[in-house]
């Protein structure tokens, strides 16, 4: 199913989130931080993941969830997996959990001298690997320049990729030439915020007084993953055929239209028959 959904993700530096309000601003799905592993291997909850988990669930948003590594081995990224996992457990996202490494750990490596492609592109597939085994759907953010000086692209691509990439004109994606499954396109702030590099675009989301990071997906992942019982979901099975017989008088047409997408999302095939 081809479909763009519009998000946001969130970290504890957003603060306190209206997430009614980010809700009525159009906004379908938020990843968000469960937490970060440090250097010295100790994992950090993120102070409002619980809050906006609830929060998201409450108002209908669609949730995914990353943990941030500043790890420098196979080893930590590993733990670092283990980590979420064990702080994701009894929830469940319709979207994709992410494994996040930047600069931060990269720095680290160079200033022990251990950097190189593999050592990185290896921890992003064991991190990656530890999650899918647990059954999540899983994806890697990286932005464009990690993925073409510091990594083994070739060896990640079965993941999905969560691209950073943050064009000149806001929302551009002709120059996006990496696939990816969701696209943050842009950072959004005040002015402020853009004279501080905070920000890359002026603009805001309603019910956040901070900047804050937005992305679009283009696959339908809350329909593959129910369909695929995962990320805390359980196996469903949708049958080949099933009825549903339904009296729709004096339901309006606009009414009628959202059942039958929310239907069509499930994958049921719809029809309307009118009765004289």
């Amino acid at each position: 199913m081809n479909l763009t959904l519009k998000g946001i993700d969130v970290s504890k530096h957003q603060g306190v989130i209206d997430w009614q309000k980010v809700k009525a601003d159009g906004v379908q799905f938020a990843m968000l931080r469960v937490g970060y592993m440090s250097s010295s291997g100790k994992g950090y909850i993120d102070k409002y993941f619980e809050y906006n988990y609830s929060e998201c669930k409450k108002y209908g948003i669609y949730v995914g969830g990353y943990i941030f590594d500043y790890s420098y081995s196979v080893q930590g990224a590993i733990n670092c997996a283990n980590f979420m996992l064990e702080n994701i457990k009894g929830k469940q996202f319709e979207m994709p959990i992410a494994y996040d490494i930047e600069y931060e750990a990269l720095n680290i490596m160079k200033s022990k001298n251990i950097f190189s492609k593999d050592l990185i592109t290896n921890m992003i597939i064991s991190a990656c690997s530890t999650l899918e085994k647990a059954k999540y759907y899983v994806m890697a953010y990286l932005n464009t320049d990690f993925i073409n000086n510091y990594i083994n692209y070739n060896d990640i691509k079965r993941f999905d990729i969560w691209l950073a990439q943050w064009n000149k004109k806001l929302g551009d994606k002709t120059s996006v030439k990496i696939p990816c499954g969701i696209w943050q396109y842009a950072v959004l702030g005040n002015q402020t915020a853009l004279n501080k590099n905070w920000a890359t675009h002026l603009g805001s989301v309603n019910g956040i007084n901070a900047s804050i990071d937005v992305d679009y997906a283009y696959k339908n992942y809350p329909y593959i993953i129910k369909k695929y019982g995962l990320n805390g979901y359980g196996e469903i099975v949708i049958p080949k055929t099933y009825a549903i017989e339904a009296n729709i008088n004096n339901v309006s047409e606009d009414k009628i239209t959202e059942i039958i997408k929310v239907l069509k999302e499930y994958g049921f095939k719809t029809q309307v028959k009118e009765e004289n």
